[in-house]
């Protein structure tokens, strides 16, 4: 949980809610994260090497390392590099390939100043240069990515040096990920995830009845808005909830092409049940408990307003006054939004709508033990059993660590930036143990910036104890001058799902 500059304060009850629409991937569906990304690299690279007359094979069909994964890596097509960002874009840690930069090496690449395609990058836009990978799908193919770059530089001359096979990595991307190839049961991954779904996906019955309960004793209406398609989902989802998943959500949405659903204006469509793909587009009214595809959140608004407001010009169903006898009936339309893609499901929605944003940021649990690269050995050893516990488990934890975090990367949040040059030296240095100011990462810049709150999983809203922080940064707070912690304790709520996010200062990262 972080603790950074922000102009609101946030207090939300999720019970208050009218709407609580949640993503799929990652957010309703949490997957084993170790198996899933070695699938993911497995599928890739071996499309990769039998699919192209380049000398892939050698470099990319070796065990993944775990070692090397971090979200929020940006790829230097032009000089082969991984980078990792600050806020402002300027270049906290480095590789070349699969090898560490030292921090002279950064900047005699990089300088002091902020990374040319940060403009791009910082809105998520694509560009011919750069990857950047920000999802639990795409980094793993960091890996690939880096060990292709070691190889070209063993193989070919400094005058040689190509490191742009990003169009092979994307069709290796587009032939196990396309929709049709989980109907016709090709490619690598979605075979694997169909033949042993236990092997990557957890059971979610706390989320499960939670949501059951939002719905009946609270009347939070629920919907689900994700960009999978239809007959994925439900393969997802009757292993995660049961084959009677749909009575835990009031609408459906597939392939909602985020963040386009939220910026464009593509019409609703029916869902084929026979085929599980796009039907004709919708001649109606949203109603409660369809299962749709595609769609904007131009005409769902509509739709949650005319129940909100028992407008029956606009819905067949708003006369059910939803909402009748209790104090939700004349309080604003308030709605909330949760997934873990910053860009789709966080900055677009914060950007385009007045919902509330609950970020689901796997990684917190992680700096609880890896807070800027640093990590005691004792704590690490306790991370790693907690990981294999949680691995086995058939239901996640809370606040176990997923172990995305690692010695090379570090932290997702904040680091020691890049000294700009002491006087008589060429090149700057990382901050010394005695300068603990922190700098925000990109990504956590954007966590804070577009989230109204940020939790690790669903599982953290769902049970009875949420995480809140206990701070000490530089000062007095909690009563260790000096010092950086990251630390949560736990606090009953008993009565009601309440999630509070954390006060922010002007003066302190952590």
């Amino acid at each position: 949980l972080l603790i950074s500059r922000s102009q609101r304060n946030f207090s939300m009850q999720i019970s208050d809610l009218h709407f609580f629409g949640l993503d799929l991937d990652h957010t309703v569906v949490r997957y084993r994260l170790k198996p899933m990304f070695e699938l993911v690299y497995k599928s890739i690279a071996t499309h990769m090497a039998e699919n192209n007359q380049k000398a892939y094979a050698s470099a990319i069909l070796k065990p993944y390392d775990h070692s090397f994964h971090a979200k929020g890596l940006l790829f230097d097509t032009k000089l082969g590099n991984f980078l990792k960002l600050d806020q402002d874009g300027r270049v906290l840690r480095a590789a070349h390939g699969t090898r560490q930069l030292e921090s002279a090496e950064i900047v005699a690449a990089y300088g002091h100043e902020p990374h040319p395609l940060f403009q791009d990058i910082k809105h998520f836009r694509k560009t011919p240069d750069a990857m950047y990978f920000t999802t639990y799908f795409d980094i793993p193919a960091a890996l690939l990515c880096a060990r292709l770059v070691d190889s070209i530089d063993t193989h070919k001359s400094s005058s040689e040096l190509n490191y742009n096979f990003l169009p092979d990595l994307f069709a290796a991307f587009n032939y196990n990920f396309n929709s049709e190839q989980f109907s016709k049961n090709e490619g690598l991954y979605f075979p694997a995830i169909k033949a042993d779904p236990s092997k990557y996906l957890y059971k979610r019955d706390d989320v499960r009845s939670w949501l059951q309960q939002l719905r009946g004793e609270h009347k939070v209406r629920v919907f689900l808005l994700t960009n999978s398609h239809a007959d994925y989902s439900n393969c997802l989802l009757n292993h995660a909830f049961g084959e009677d998943w749909a009575t835990c959500f009031d609408l459906v949405i597939y392939k909602g092409q985020k963040p386009g659903f939220f910026t464009q204006q593509e019409p609703f469509c029916t869902l084929d049940s026979q085929t599980m793909t796009a039907g004709p587009p919708l001649d109606r009214h949203i109603r409660l408990n369809d299962q749709l595809v595609y769609g904007n959140v131009k005409e769902l608004l509509r739709f949650f307003h005319s129940l909100h407001s028992g407008s029956p010009g606009e819905s067949s169903q708003a006369s059910q006054n939803i909402w009748a006898g209790t104090d939700k009936a004349d309080a604003p339309l308030r709605v909330a939004y949760s997934g873990d893609h910053l860009h789709g499901d966080v900055m677009a929605v914060r950007d385009c709508t007045d919902w509330e944003t609950v970020a689901i940021v796997e990684e917190i649990n992680d700096d609880c033990y890896h807070i800027a690269g640093q990590v005691p050995v004792k704590d690490a050893c306790e991370a790693e059993e907690a990981e294999h516990k949680a691995q086995e488990a058939d239901t996640p934890s809370a606040t176990a660590p997923s172990f995305l975090g690692n010695s090379q990367w570090g932290s997702f949040f904040a680091y020691q930036p890049l000294s700009p040059p002491a006087a008589g030296s060429a090149h700057g240095i990382h901050s010394s143990s005695s300068s603990p100011k922190l700098v925000l990462t990109h990504l956590a810049h954007t966590v804070i910036q577009h989230s109204s709150v940020a939790v690790s999983c669903l599982s953290v809203l769902s049970g009875s104890t949420i995480l809140r922080p206990s701070l000490a940064h530089n000062g007095k707070e909690g009563g260790q001058e000096g010092k950086t912690s990251c630390a949560a304790t736990a606090s009953e709520t008993r009565d009601e799902t309440n999630v509070t996010s954390l006060s922010h200062s002007s003066e302190s990262t952590s």
